[in-house]
């Protein structure tokens, strides 16, 4: 095999898993300096699974998927190590629409509505942190049969920890500290 034959199956290959990518949107840096136009979604999403070796992404996990009357759609991944999640948002009018599930190359495995009235829509105001809540899954495969496996993602609980997760967001995105924070109204907290 040649080299262009190599680069060309190579480039075919991250094609192909990027086309089928859960695209988690990206969390926001320790240094993230607000803009007057922008918003947060912060909560602790973590997931209890095991890393996988050969995976590009590390471990198989899920999201929530928000999508917004803008046409934006935001990915909050939950995860197995830092498990506070603070992403920026536009200012909008949004709801959980989907939940989302991938392997560890961060290929799209599987997705699903959102419960049902889990939540109302919310309006998004710029300058503005909202918590969307403390999340807590875990991830298992089983054999199930001759060379298959069963794949499980389930959400094992949901708390309001408004308070803990704000101080938390304060500390560890302190140029976020400044911005009204406040919660998301969810069936899933109550």
């Amino acid at each position: 095999m040649t080299i262009r034959h190599l680069l060309i199956a190579l480039l075919l290959a991250l094609a192909t898993i990027i086309s089928g990518c859960a695209n988690y949107t990206p969390r926001i840096a320790a240094s993230e300096q607000p803009g007057v136009n922008d918003a947060y979604l912060y909560g602790r999403f973590s997931i209890e699974t095991r890393k996988e070796f050969f995976g590009i992404d590390g471990y198989t996990t899920m999201g929530f998927a928000i999508e917004c009357v803008d046409g934006k759609r935001y990915v909050i991944r939950f995860d197995k190590d830092t498990p506070l999640q603070a992403v920026k948002i536009k200012p909008s009018v949004c709801s959980w629409v989907q939940i989302v599930y991938s392997n560890a190359d961060g290929q799209l495995m599987s997705q699903k509505p959102a419960p049902a009235g889990s939540m109302s829509s919310m309006k998004i105001k710029r300058s503005q942190a909202y918590y969307f809540g403390d999340f807590h899954a875990a991830f298992t495969s089983q054999g199930c049969g001759y060379r298959t496996a069963c794949l499980n993602w389930r959400i094992d609980g949901a708390r309001d920890n408004f308070s803990s997760a704000s101080d938390e967001l304060n500390n560890t995105f302190p140029r976020l500290a400044t911005l009204p924070k406040s919660k998301v109204d969810s069936l899933l907290l109550r």
